[in-house]
């Protein structure tokens, strides 16, 4: 398909992205509806493809049911000339696939984030009686602001159409195929927990765990084999998090999460302190070059071969292992007694010193007291504001102490800040407040309205809603102060140092804002321009704008201070005898901005103040009841 080409008069193709099984894909802009869309076209070997055809109309019936902002929306399935083609949603980013790729290690806040999405998107398909039955990287879109979008649901399995249904086959992905799709047997969402649990191994780990030199040899190991171990591939990773993976992936049934929202509960828990010293899950299995990701469809009679001949391997194998086993026991039994006596001599008359491992990881910190033989029996967590989240803070006993060989050492972890509860502080004065967020580890900012009806200095509003769990160290609380005195004069800051500023604000509940310039009117520290000017009308909650000297060592950038002095005409007005006068200003030097409304009741005197570079000249515009009468 040619770039340019329009579909139909509407969709007009942009570029090619990618390609699949029996498609082609390409991003479109669809000219009526104003938007970046993504069309597959089945490829022209692939026209007179009733499977294809099927996929397409199926994956449209599928996701008109569904409607969640982590599935990808199919806006059309039409036909140019011999030409069939699907629209559906554009989503800016890439595959989970290729972001594993390029971004492995991923952090476990984010895997749980992407892992949380992938979830909600595949709980929406199953309250709607949809099962995927496709899972797989491959087939999830993440765009660049991290939101996730599950896409093709052309195999999906729709509880109430049983043309849906194969019954001779196998569909999906071999990576990520569940034991009973890869068997034949009944499909179900169990199936899809089994699919996402492969996926939050993929994201843990950066690799599927079962590959092989078929697609049927890689099926049968999701029947037959056990996961490797997550932990010992990425030691960031809690027990509680791999047993979420252990569990989304049992073989039977009755061991797997009964749905997504099981597993999501679990899943979000998984890194809480309260979890950290959960043991790891065994669930029993049932008897009975890397892929490129690719669904296939495999015919069960190749399974059931697959199945026969390692049958009879196994009883063949059996004779001559039972005469194997009778001449190994007598080695091992005599290399046993050998062993025992080494054993006690070295563990009983040999000692160790415990090495220093603060500030390591628990894997990196378990290795050199592995090297040093000894062995990590406990790891005890504990609130720690020195020591960063999930290192080790120290031992027990403590380094430098001599130890019995292979004795056990207890490992104290950092479990980093402790979280709090926050209060409610409505109500409250402002004064004990920040004393007491601040003695927390709190950063506290403060802003100021005029209003009456409070005692001043009294909390009308925090950012932080009470109960919220928070860490005090890592935090900002935003508290919006009433205060309720009014109308005093603007002091003249100029020539004063920061410091003596910001406390002239604070005494007077302003909200300051500073800029730092060059200018030679004023040495570096003090303050040259200010706007409200001095003398104007000011009440509490009042904002302050002032422009700190940085010196005037930059020529280039250097900046003068300029007060325009204007006059005010008053006009008599009928009602409230009050002219309202609003101001704008180019004040440093930029475009012009809203500067000030003040109200005048006789011809008024105002000067304004600028911040300007060499060659910047000062512009107003000034507005009397909404009429421009000077500029």
């Amino acid at each position: 398909m040619e770039k340019g080409y329009v579909l139909n008069d509407r969709y007009k193709i942009i570029d090619k992205i990618g390609e699949g099984g029996m498609v082609n894909v390409y991003l479109s802009y669809d000219m009526k509806e104003n938007r970046l869309v993504t069309i597959k076209i089945i490829r022209i070997d692939f026209q007179g493809s009733q499977k294809a055809k099927r996929h397409f109309k199926y994956e449209k019936l599928a996701i008109n049911k569904l409607k969640s902002k982590h599935i990808a929306q199919v806006y059309d399935l039409n036909q140019s000339g011999d030409l069939q083609y699907l629209v559906t949603e554009y989503v800016d980013g890439q595959d989970l696939k290729n972001y594993i790729q390029k971004h492995y290690p991923i952090s476990i806040d984010k895997v749980i984030a992407i892992m949380a999405q992938l979830i909600d998107a595949v709980y929406e398909a199953h309250s709607h009686g949809i099962i995927h039955r496709d899972l797989k990287p491959q087939n999830v879109l993440i765009d660049k602001k991290g939101v996730v979008k599950v896409t093709d649901f052309g195999i999906a399995l729709i509880e109430s159409q049983n043309a849906l249904t194969q019954t001779n086959a196998v569909v999906g992905s071999i990576h990520y195929i569940s034991p009973e799709q890869a068997l034949g047997k009944k499909v179900t969402t169990q199936s899809d927990v089994y699919s996402l649990g492969i996926i939050l191994y993929e994201l843990l780990t950066g690799k599927v765990p079962f590959d092989g030199d078929s697609p049927v040899n890689i099926a049968m190991k999701h029947t037959k084999e056990n996961l490797p171990s997550i932990i010992e591939q990425n030691s960031l990773v809690t027990q509680a998090l791999e047993n979420v993976v252990i569990k989304a992936t049992a073989k039977k049934l009755t061991d797997r999460y009964s749905s997504v929202l099981d597993m999501k509960e679990d899943l979000l828990t998984s890194m809480s302190k309260e979890r950290m010293d959960e043991a790891k899950l065994h669930f029993m299995i049932p008897k009975t070059e890397i892929d490129d990701g690719e669904t296939k469809v495999l015919d069960l009679k190749d399974l059931n071969k697959y199945h026969d001949h390692h049958v009879d391997e196994e009883h063949e194998y059996k004779d001559k292992y039972r005469i194997f086993k009778l001449l190994t026991l007598i080695v091992i039994l005599f290399a046993f007694i050998s062993g025992i006596f080494l054993f006690f001599n070295f563990t009983f008359f040999t000692r160790v010193t415990v090495p220093n491992v603060s500030n390591m990881s628990i894997s990196k910190a378990t290795k050199v007291l592995k090297k040093s033989h000894l062995i990590v029996s406990k790891i005890k967590y504990t609130y720690n504001t020195d020591v960063a989240v999930n290192k080790v803070i120290g031992t027990n006993p403590a380094k430098g102490t001599k130890m019995i060989n292979h004795s056990g050492i207890v490992l104290k972890v950092s479990g980093g800040y402790k979280k709090v509860k926050m209060d409610n502080y409505l109500g409250d004065s402002v004064d004990s407040a920040e004393h007491s967020l601040t003695t927390m580890g709190f950063t506290v900012k403060k802003s100021y309205i005029y209003d009456t009806s409070f005692k001043s200095d009294t909390i009308l509003s925090q950012s932080i809603r009470p109960g919220t769990l928070v860490e005090p160290h890592n935090t900002t609380i935003n508290l919006v102060v009433a205060v309720n005195t009014r109308n005093f004069k603007m002091l003249n800051l100029i020539g004063k140092t920061e410091e003596q500023t910001r406390n002239y604000a604070k005494e007077n509940h302003l909200n300051v804002k500073v800029f730092y310039e060059n200018s030679k009117s004023q040495p570096a520290g003090k303050v040259y321009q200010q706007s409200p000017s001095t003398g104007l009308l000011l009440s509490y909650g009042d904002e302050v704008e002032l422009w700190v000297s940085k010196g005037n060592s930059d020529n280039k950038n250097l900046r003068r201070s300029v007060n325009v002095s204007v006059k005010l005409p008053y006009k008599k007005v009928d009602n409230s005898g009050l002219n309202k006068i609003t101001i704008y200003s180019n004040k440093d030097g930029g475009n012009e901005k809203f500067y000030r409304t003040i109200y005048i009741n006789k011809d008024t005197t105002i000067s304004i103040p600028y911040s300007l570079k060499k060659n910047q000249k000062p512009q107003y515009r000034i507005y009397r009841n909404g009429d421009l009468i000077m500029k």
